[in-house]
């Protein structure tokens, strides 16, 4: 049948277009994106699920993982640590335990491996953990820079570094190479510290400070002062190859370069503001998808930013949410490693489980993947149009044993209607059904239309196009 009107591509994947033509396609606002992800061709997918791999058998969230060794360690919130013997096996370490209150962080240092949260610092060698030698101070984080350990969070105000290559001499000497002390140069509280470019970036409540080891009796100094601050306990800092990400104290998420601070996340800033307890924020580098995933616990929240597809003008975001009773629910994450290839999380939940992330698991632990979108298209200014053809394409033939009828639901209203049209759906396909078209005609008249898309069925699902027709009114 003729349809009237000109046929543009819909952008449905969020991202940067530096060769985008406006006279063939249409770029939605996007109001609401949640549990999928960018491909590296520049594709939306529905994300990855999580099956429970392995149970410690403890009543305890697992706010920390280590990949080491065969495979790594544990460790539980009341500060047992537990060696990770394979995917589906561990065992108690029973020696001895954190006892900090702070979220525990590790630092690997040749065959010893230090962790600390605020209280004695822990280090695991050949498998047996013991008090760390050396009379370090009650570190809340020490990270490895060069020859040196620097430890913060023992007090508002003081950076300590450790004796040259070696990590249980922490007596304070006079000489070059000796352990040392100094105090930030402004005021504000130390709450994280990291390194970058062989500078230690320590982050404070007001702003950060950059040292760098200079030699000589005092060996660690401060260079450069940026003022900006990190919010809450400092948990949101996350560090990828090349730059430092960050909850600022004005509760935007910010990329440090260098000392260059550059802001992320415009797409996500009101939402955020509206959150009762930013400050237990914490966030994790998922190096093999490209993003840092950010979970704000008591709002029930992960927030994804995707690095690598970004742009400084169009910075991309989503949600991710288990989907449970018909409503999504916060992500279980409380740590988070990568090991021989896979990615792995600890549970925030009181099961003490570790659960694979893969895009093999397509749903979370059996409950539905609940992929959904929801944004709006202006086609020409505040003109009116006849919206008269809907076309998607996406990937069918998609139904398994388990699922012999995968549906894909969309529905729309023009102009902000206060009630949308009733769920479209229609089958994604039995096996070996490939026509990957669907199409519908005669949406209405208006200046703008928003659309929502959901899926929620143990399927792959891949929504590759959608081209939207629509006719300029005149008169």
């Amino acid at each position: 049948m003729a349809v009237r009107g000109t046929p543009k591509n819909v952008l449905i994947a969020p991202g940067a277009y530096k060769d985008l033509n406006l006279e063939e396609n249409y770029v939605p606002n996007y109001i609401d994106l949640r549990n999928g992800y960018m491909t590296d061709q520049g594709a939306y997918h529905k994300r990855s699920g999580y099956l429970q791999k392995n149970d410690l058998g403890v009543d305890k969230p697992i706010p920390l993982l280590i990949p080491e060794d065969s495979f790594g360690y544990a460790v539980t919130e009341d500060g047992r640590i537990f060696k990770l013997t394979s995917e589906t096996a561990s065992s108690d370490m029973a020696g001895q335990r954190l006892n900090g209150t702070k979220r525990p962080y590790y630092v690997k240092s040749e065959n010893t491996i230090v962790v600390c949260d605020g209280g004695d610092p822990v280090k695991i060698v050949a498998g047996v953990t013991s008090l760390l030698g050396g009379s370090p101070k009650k570190f809340k984080r020490m990270i490895k820079l060069g020859d040196y350990h620097l430890g913060v969070g023992q007090d508002d105000t003081e950076l300590r570094w450790s004796a040259a290559n070696n990590i249980e001499n922490w007596t304070v000497g006079v000489g070059a190479g000796d352990s040392g002390f100094a105090n930030v140069t402004k005021n504000g509280v130390i709450k994280n510290i990291e390194g970058l470019r062989k500078r230690a970036v320590i982050f404070k409540d007001s702003d950060i400070e950059i040292w760098f080891n200079r030699g000589g009796a005092t060996q660690w100094v401060p260079v450069e002062t940026i003022e900006k601050g990190i919010f809450g306990e400092g948990d949101s800092l996350v560090k990828e190859t090349n730059a430092l990400y960050f909850l600022g104290n004005d509760r935007r998420f910010y990329r440090l370069d260098g000392v260059n601070v550059t802001p992320i996340s415009s797409p996500m800033e009101d939402y955020i503001q509206s959150f009762v307890d930013p400050a237990s924020c914490y966030g994790f580098n998922c190096a093999q998808e490209h993003v840092i995933r950010w979970t704000f616990p008591t709002d029930g929240v992960t927030l994804v930013y995707d690095y690598k597809n970004s742009s400084p003008q169009r910075p991309i975001w989503w949600e991710e949410n288990t989907w449970d009773r018909g409503q999504f629910r916060r992500m279980p994450f409380s740590s988070y490693m990568e090991i021989n290839e896979k990615q792995y999380f600890g549970s925030f939940n009181l099961d003490g489980f570790i659960h694979e992330w893969s895009k093999d698991h397509l749903t979370d632990n059996g409950l539905p993947i609940r992929e959904f979108r929801h944004f709006a298209i202006k086609p020409g200014g505040g003109k009116k149009f006849r919206f008269n053809k809907l076309l998607f394409n996406l990937k069918r033939g998609v139904a398994t044993t388990a699922v012999t009828n995968p549906r894909f639901m969309w529905r729309y209203k023009i102009d902000r209607e206060t009630t949308w049209s009733p769920w479209d759906e229609f089958s994604m396909g039995s096996v070996g059904d490939t026509d990957p078209f669907i199409e519908r005609y005669q949406l209405g008249l208006g200046r703008i239309i928003e659309f929502q898309i959901a899926q929620s069925d143990a399927v792959d699902t891949f929504l590759m196009e959608m081209w939207l027709t629509a006719k300029e009114l005149r008169g």
